[in-house]
């Protein structure tokens, strides 16, 4: 290993591959097109079959002082958490960049991360707001998850705020006192570690797009449905830890966060009136605990309760559209709810056109489709 990665390197770029040929140059070349030079990039095969493990060679040679390929004993196939481990642990930079094979960094993504890093000691994991493209690099839509400590933590009972290619973690801190992936998740990998950071340092989100994340047929998105159990379990833990839900009432505590989840995000589930007059409360209790764990003043808990209110009042006008009742005392009753929860959202014009779109039948982009089952809490901003 060349003098140069040992004494100038201060971030650690990390880039995990299995199969990515079609991908992993685009990877590699926006990682050489970064503004800030301090950078090394260490690319782990997982056991690859294609030709992607030959392009990263090729990277390598061409760049001895800056790549360095990797590969599990016997160039096994141990999945990207045991990759991720791999490369952590050689890393040598103060800070850990992670970008998937078939994502792509922004030109100043290393230089406007490493600048707030420096500037907020206190933050071990931070994240962007990010672009959505598809397999040929088409733009699809721009994601905006919050970029505050607590809304950040907030959102980990939900979903996955932080998207995997936009994070830089602080090595020495996250290595020593929370330590590395657990090999034992298969889909939740990322969202299981970063938890593990947020209950013990600040995080952060930067409010600007500093990577794409693609979405295409091959990548794990596409096997969300078989990740659901392992995002369910972690879930859950996270709410057990402070509301005990798995040993409470006649509802079990999976159908508890489908509910819930489907409430938050406004996803067109058809659900009984009663579970949605339950995730209601349920939404509001959960939100109250975490409060009080935080020992916020009595003025930013009113002043977040609220916002939590309008954002139910509002989901709720569209969820009673699509409520499993056709009576209509029932639905009226639902609707008389979220009047009493915020009546202002529940007029507001935008309210009433998007629940008139849904009785129509036609397409609402803020109303986000549930999966058959609840799945995995995937990168997501606010709905």
């Amino acid at each position: 290993m060349s003098s140069m990665r040992a004494t100038s390197t201060r971030v650690s770029v990390i880039v995990p591959f299995m199969n990515a040929q079609p991908f992993i140059t685009e990877a590699i070349e926006s990682v050489l097109a970064q503004s800030y030079p301090a950078w090394e990039l260490l690319l782990v095969d997982d056991g690859s079959t294609d030709g992607s493990r030959a392009v990263a060679q090729r990277y390598a040679e061409r760049y001895p002082e800056k790549i360095l390929c990797l590969e599990h004993d016997g160039r096994q196939n141990r999945g990207v958490s045991a990759s991720l481990n791999l490369a952590m642990v050689r890393a040598r930079g103060d800070y850990i960049a992670l970008l998937d094979a078939d994502d792509l960094c922004k030109p100043h993504r290393l230089e406007k991360q490493v600048a707030f890093l420096d500037a907020h000691p206190e933050v071990a994991l931070l994240g962007s707001w990010f672009l959505l493209i598809d397999e040929k690099g088409t733009y699809l839509e721009k994601v905006r998850p919050p970029c505050e400590d607590r809304e950040l933590r907030w959102e980990l009972f939900f979903n996955n705020p932080f998207a995997n290619s936009a994070v830089m973690l602080r090595r020495k801190p996250v290595l020593s006192q929370v330590g590395l992936h657990d090999e034992s998740c298969v889909y939740a990998k990322d969202y299981e570690l970063w938890c593990r950071i947020a209950d013990r340092f600040l995080v952060a989100n930067l409010p600007e797009h500093l990577a794409s994340r693609r979405v295409h047929r091959a990548s794990m998105t596409s096997t969300y449905p078989d990740a659901t159990p392992e995002f369910t379990r972690l879930r859950m833990a996270r709410i057990n830890s402070l509301l005990e839900w798995e040993n409470s009432g006649d509802t079990t505590g999976e159908a508890r966060l489908a509910a819930i989840s489907a409430l938050y995000f406004g996803w067109a589930m058809n659900l009984e009136p009663a579970r949605l007059s339950q995730a209601t409360a349920d939404l509001l209790e959960l939100h109250a605990a975490f409060y009080e764990r935080e020992g916020i003043r009595s003025e930013e808990v009113q002043q977040r309760t609220h916002s939590l209110r309008a954002r139910i009042a509002a989901n709720l006008v569209m969820l009673t559209v699509f409520c499993s009742s056709d009576r209509v005392g029932v639905r009226g009753r639902l609707l008389a709810h979220a009047w009493r929860l915020d009546r202002r959202v529940f007029l507001h014009p935008r309210t009433l056109a998007r629940a008139g779109r849904a009785i129509a039948g036609t397409y609402i982009p803020h109303l986000r489709r549930a999966p058959a089952a609840i799945g995995p809490p995937e990168p997501a901003g606010r709905p």
